[in-house]
């Protein structure tokens, strides 16, 4: 994953939430811009959960981005 790629999803009008998936099975769901932040270098970005649990991820262990389609689930 590329920091670029991700600044352009995450920059996106409108936002759509995205999930970040890493290289050990794991998956980081993004759901506001707001809960997004890079490093000054760019290769460590810091993820903020609904619930305040923060994660830092190193860019590298991304080995996928999903971006929602912009729908509501059908409960």
């Amino acid at each position: 994953m590329t920091i670029e790629k991700l600044r352009e999803v995450h920059r996106a009008t409108p936002f759509r939430s995205f999930s970040l998936h890493l290289a050990d099975g794991g998956q980081v769901r993004v759901t506001h811009p707001e809960s997004l932040a890079y490093s000054p270098t760019g290769r460590t970005i810091v993820v903020v959960s609904p619930d305040d649990t923060t994660q830092f991820i190193d860019l590298l262990l991304v080995s996928r981005m999903e971006v929602e389609n912009g729908r509501r689930r059908r409960q």
